[in-house]
């Protein structure tokens, strides 16, 4: 039996070493479910209000790193949150998803005795994942009716091409200069600090493609992202639609189609097979837009949660 240790998080020295991790576990077959590598990469940047305290990971003897759990919230005084754990293929997850969740709870357990106010805490599961599920429950964790979808699209298929108003454009964000404007048009106040995003501006596996108004003003913005080495170890060729957003004065003139279709241009030009999205089973409008460029529904996850305090 492999004996392993936990430890906290340390964001100088892990990141790399958890996206390792993290590149194992989507390269044994699980590269159609959050969260990708930038999807990680973001939450452990900007979602960690303490990282040494809200992290921790599980090493082995050589002192690989072998599992991860974190919890993310938002807002700093968010009265929910979510715990995400992640393990190794070759490890026995049933007893580290138990010491995981363990952890999770006296955390939370400590924010709430600080606060003095309970906290909801979330996890999300697909219905093929048995053993993370039966941990969820074994620790207490109740099942919701609400869901998150996931939804995909070929890109063997023709993309058409975007339309968009006269004097409208699309092109990719790349200018240091432009990051506060961007910041104020993607509407997440302090989701992403500056050092991330400048990760992103000039990463060749990240995309930000903006829709400019005739007065220079951005109105609209897919974020796109993929991971070459996933690639590699996988053989299975997905790239994201990570974020999508329209300035409210903008909606329903074909921003948010025409940017789409961009992005899933662009992803065709990466080299990727399918494209695909994570989005609320509720949020009915957005859907329709993912629909009108080609996305079909591909699988639904399971939200469980258990209030803390």
């Amino acid at each position: 039996m492999i004996h392993l240790t936990q430890r906290p998080y340390d964001p100088e020295h892990d990141t790399e070493r958890i996206v390792e991790l993290l590149l194992a576990y989507r390269g044994a077959g699980h590269v159609e479910a959050y969260p990708t590598v930038w999807r990680l990469r973001q939450l452990l940047a900007t979602r960690l209000w303490e990282p040494e305290y809200d992290a921790r990971v599980w090493e082995n003897d050589m002192g690989k790193i072998v599992g991860l759990a974190f919890l993310n919230s938002r807002q700093r005084e968010s009265d929910g949150g979510g715990v995400e754990c992640i393990v190794a293929p070759q490890v026995e997850v049933a007893l580290v998803y138990a010491e995981m969740l363990a952890w999770a709870e006296r955390r939370t357990g400590e924010i709430v005795a600080r606060r003095q106010k309970p906290i909801e805490l979330g996890a999300n599961a697909l219905a093929e994942d048995k053993e993370w599920i039966a941990a969820l429950e074994g620790a207490g964790f109740r099942e919701l009716e609400a869901h998150n979808l996931y939804m995909s699209r070929s890109l063997y298929m023709l993309v058409e091409e975007s339309e968009l108003p006269e004097g409208f454009i699309i092109r990719p964000l790349t200018e240091e200069d432009d990051l506060d404007a961007y910041d104020a048009l993607y509407g997440f106040v302090g989701a992403v600090t500056r050092e991330h995003r400048l990760e992103l501006l000039h990463s060749p596996e990240y995309e930000m493609l903006v829709v400019f108004a005739p007065d220079s003003a951005m109105v609209a913005y897919c974020e796109i992202s993929y991971s070459l080495e996933e690639w590699r170890r996988s053989e299975r060729k997905v790239a994201w639609i990570d974020y999508v957003r329209t300035a409210k004065d903008f909606l329903r003139r074909g921003l948010g189609k025409a940017v789409m279709l961009a992005g899933l241009q662009h992803m065709q030009a990466w080299g990727a097979e399918k494209a695909m999205l994570i989005t609320m089973e509720t949020n009915t409008t957005a859907q329709s837009t993912f629909r009108a460029v080609g996305f079909v529904d591909h699988e639904l996850d399971v939200v469980f949660v258990k209030q803390i305090g």
